[in-house]
């Protein structure tokens, strides 16, 4: 029998990578044919709208090197397509009638995103919520094999992978976030799962590196951005919490040398919270403070999360999934894609000392107003920290429209700083912009003008 063999290039499922809105997508194969000679036949291959079967061009020759095939399609952002091959023997009239070869399916030309973090990026969740799988967001798995993105993301089925996790998974954020996006792009987008739950910042300067790195290179080489929610583990020893902002820039800047990409964007999420026991309330701060620092660096932008409710000590509950992947797909169509949404969160501006001992805090990215949830005082998750100790506030009023003003039981004593959220067992309200609810970022150590 004679038969056209698509050995690599493609894999079913596989999104790649788009640029200026196409992909080029090199095949190579091999022919098996029965009774025939060399220059008695020729090998086509084209692409197909995988719904209605239409080729997007005419049957493409491939070039022959004995039995050997290979061919560059230029494909355009869209999909799912069909990939397909025929050989013809000489009769070009009768293409329709050519023998046919092997096809890939769902193919798609979009975006890809590497999912990279601990637990809350696997996607820990351990109650329920409905977001089902969608045609056109695929998942290059812990398999290295591509799928149809389904919950959970990081199931390592029928392989033994350097990121397998130790028990299942439940509901990412990642899959709301790749339907939302591909919803406005209107093209496929890829995902590439490399996260671990309970992985270090040292695990991912080394073993969880090079198997991300490698997934990369299976999934052609170059992404559109980098997804990041990491640093649980790193709230228990103070150096490593200290060095947190260095330790990412370190890895960061590696993985772009690696791809060869010095402008990688990367997406990164503030720490929720830890209400559990064992909860660490000074370092969870300090590991937030370096995130929320991280915004000040080229391409990096950073999402807040302490608005989130937990399915269990320390781990987001599916629903709160579901709104950070929608904030995260927002923050990415904004930023990337200049897609108008109200996405930025609030940040600390600065901290004034009055001359009636309260404390006026302005806030950036206000597009409304500071809101605070008409919450009574002792729930404002905001306080001071001099050489007397910590003091909470004893009142606060907001001051239309980016200023809350703070008043405390007692004079603040000089070097006195101002923390936001900074507890990783914290249970109150984070001050937000009323025009799309996003909390403030988290900030620890802020210092106060004219103390």
């Amino acid at each position: 029998m004679n038969r056209v063999v698509i050995e690599t290039g493609a894999k079913n499922y596989q999104i790649f990578q788009q640029k200026d809105g196409f992909a080029e997508i090199t095949l190579n194969g091999s022919v098996i044919t029965e009774g025939t000679k060399e220059g008695e036949y020729k090998v086509f291959a084209t692409v197909a709208y995988e719904d209605t079967q239409e080729m997007l061009f005419w049957w493409k020759e491939c070039k022959l090197n004995g039995k050997k095939w290979s061919v560059t399609l230029t494909v355009p952002t869209g999909g799912p397509y069909t990939i397909k091959t025929c050989a013809n023997f000489n009769h070009p009239e009768f293409m329709e009638w050519s023998r046919r070869g092997d096809s890939i399916f769902h193919v798609g030309v979009g975006d890809l995103f590497v999912i990279a973090g601990q637990s809350n990026s696997a996607g820990y969740s351990k109650d329920f919520a409905y977001d089902p799988a969608e045609s056109g967001v695929h998942l290059l798995g812990n398999d290295k094999e591509w799928h149809l993105a389904v919950h959970p993301l990081q199931d390592s089925s029928f392989c033994d992978s350097p990121n397998t996790d130790g028990s299942n998974c439940g509901i990412s954020m990642y899959l709301t976030f790749a339907k939302y996006l591909k919803r406005y792009l209107n093209y496929p987008i890829g995902l590439i799962q490399s996260a671990l739950g309970g992985s270090t910042l040292n695990n991912w300067n080394e073993f969880l590196y090079s198997n991300m790195l490698d997934s990369i290179n299976v999934a052609g080489g170059s992404i559109k951005a980098f997804l990041w929610h990491q640093g649980c583990s790193e709230t228990g020893n103070e150096t490593n919490a200290k060095a947190y902002k260095e330790r990412f820039l370190k890895m960061k800047e590696k993985l772009c040398m690696d791809i060869n990409n010095p402008d990688l964007p990367v997406f990164m999420f503030q720490l929720n919270r830890h209400i559990a026991r064992t909860g660490n309330s000074i370092y969870w701060g300090v590991v937030n403070e370096n995130i929320r620092q991280l915004k000040n660096e080229k391409n990096i932008y950073v999402i807040p999360t302490s608005d989130g409710t937990l399915s269990d000590g320390i781990h987001n509950d599916a629903f709160s999934n579901l709104k950070f992947g929608e904030r995260l797909a927002k923050t990415v169509l904004n930023k990337l894609y200049n897609k108008q949404f109200l996405c930025n969160a609030p940040d600390i501006k600065s901290a004034e000392m009055q001359k009636d001992g309260s404390v006026i805090l302005t806030f950036e990215n206000i597009v409304d107003k500071i809101y605070t949830f008409e919450c009574a005082p002792e729930m404002l998750e905001i306080d001071a920290v001099d050489s007397c100790g910590e003091v909470h506030i004893s009142d606060f009023e907001e001051i239309f429209p980016d200023k809350l003003r703070l008043v405390f039981p007692r004079k603040l004593e000089k070097g006195a700083v101002i923390n936001c959220s900074w507890k990783a067992n914290r249970m109150g309200v984070v001050p937000c912009d009323y025009a799309n609810h996003i909390p403030t970022l988290s900030f620890m150590n802020v210092k106060i003008k004219n103390l």
